[in-house]
């Protein structure tokens, strides 16, 4: 390859377009044309020795326009089906890049307010009709946001259509995805509209001691009505949910992980837990160390779910189930209810002074910053969380409280 090209100015007449180009220009000739008069000759033609242009068909009839005697010419050295070959790259290839819509709106409103569009291709017609499909995609998303719908929502509904009509796009079954120009809407901590919380110590420790006392009092209600009315197995016995709560604080899993976790995923002797790839966000097998005292609460369950079910409990069926011994499903208000009854008798409000909740996710995020007021390194977090992002495991540190910090002030302090 030459290190620097040859350029020769070459008279116009010499030259002639290629008879077998399959550009259609003739549209784009005259804003070539514009802006070779005022920006003048930036990009030579590439023509063969015979005189037909290989690069370049559209400037040369630009010349045509503009009346011009001399061009900027790149003689082409190579055989016939090389020419053939550079004159569909030179097209092809400017065809992969696409517009930042956007940005190109703003760079485009600057050159119009400058009155600097002379040869640049947009019209002031065009850049009202770019700023009218911008804003009228923005309203698109904005319209999910203003139904009710967090940011982070409405930009999930729209990737998944825009990802949809992608699809179509490649298939060939539509020509253009009409959600193109849509713009992903703000959706950091700054635009959350469920801010969790962590719990602190305190409340870690009084949660679960409401948690045991609400199941034996409910247990105690059950024994009183034979099992219930509404219980076809009519066993006077509940499964206690005390162990789930704790699992969640303990562990870190989110409601599907954990509520999909069978016997068989439980290691006694290793004391791990094994959450399944089909049942992570991530897609990926994770196994979570499991303290000793949870591995026996845990085991106790199976006991208790054996005389529920008056079998003996496979290998195959969940470690979880609902007071009844029923699966858990995807998604459920009954486990929210007996949540908030436990709050409410452990003394924590759902939503406090700022706003921010609790609810069953939140207890993930009090396994997060246990670990973070541990000391545990960030990777070692990320991996107990199964973040496929270490972006999302650095926001668990924003639960830290101040007497956190103070502690952590303290220490380095300490040692000075």
């Amino acid at each position: 390859m030459r290190e620097s090209l040859q350029i020769e100015w070459v008279k116009v007449d010499r030259l002639f377009c290629s008879p077998i180009n399959p550009r259609l220009n003739e549209s784009a000739v005259p804003h070539v044309a514009a802006s070779i008069d005022r920006f003048g000759w930036r990009q030579p033609i590439v023509a063969r020795t015979s005189g037909e242009v290989i690069a370049g068909n559209t400037r040369l009839k630009a010349t045509y326009e503009l009346d011009l005697e001399t061009v900027p010419v790149l003689w082409f050295e190579g055989d016939d089906l090389e020419a053939t070959a550079y004159a569909i790259a030179d097209n092809r290839t400017a065809e992969f890049a696409n517009w930042d819509e956007p940005a190109l709106a703003t760079i485009l409103e600057q050159l119009r307010q400058e009155d600097a569009l002379s040869g640049v291709g947009y019209t002031n017609d065009d850049i009202d009709e770019l700023l009218a499909q911008l804003a009228e995609a923005e309203f698109s998303a904005n319209e999910i946001s203003a139904q009710g719908a967090a940011n982070r929502t409405a930009n999930l509904v729209v990737d998944s259509l825009k990802a949809m009509l992608t699809w179509a796009v490649e298939c060939e079954l539509i020509a253009k995805s009409p959600l193109g120009r849509i713009r992903r809407l703000p959706d950091g901590v700054g635009y959350q509209r469920c801010v969790r919380r962590a719990l602190t110590d305190d409340e870690i420790r009084r949660f679960l001691l409401a948690a045991n006392a609400d199941d034996r009092a409910v247990a105690a209600r059950w024994r009183n009505r034979g099992g219930g009315g509404h219980n076809h197995r009519r066993v006077g016995i509940r499964v206690p949910q005390a162990p789930l709560w704790r699992a969640f604080l303990e562990t870190g899993a989110r409601w599907s992980e954990l509520t999909r976790t069978q016997w068989s995923d439980l290691d006694v002797d290793e004391q791990t837990l094994l959450l399944r790839a089909e049942h992570t966000k991530a897609r990926r097998r994770h196994v979570v160390p499991v303290g000793g005292s949870l591995v026996g609460e845990i085991g106790a369950l199976r006991g208790i779910q054996a005389r529920v079910l008056s079998r003996q409990v496979a290998d195959s069926e969940p470690i979880f189930w609902t007071p009844e011994a029923a699966r858990w499903s995807r998604s459920t208000n009954n486990a929210m209810r007996i949540f908030d009854r436990v709050l409410k008798r452990a003394g924590i409000p759902r939503v406090d002074a700022e706003g921010r909740k609790v609810d069953i996710h939140a207890l993930r995020h009090t396994f997060g910053s246990r670990m973070a007021r541990s000391g545990a390194g960030l990777v070692h977090v990320q991996r107990l969380l199964g973040h496929s992002d270490p972006k999302l495991t650095a926001q668990v540190y924003t639960h830290l409280d101040v007497e956190d910090l103070r502690k952590a002030i303290q220490c380095v302090v300490g040692q000075s």
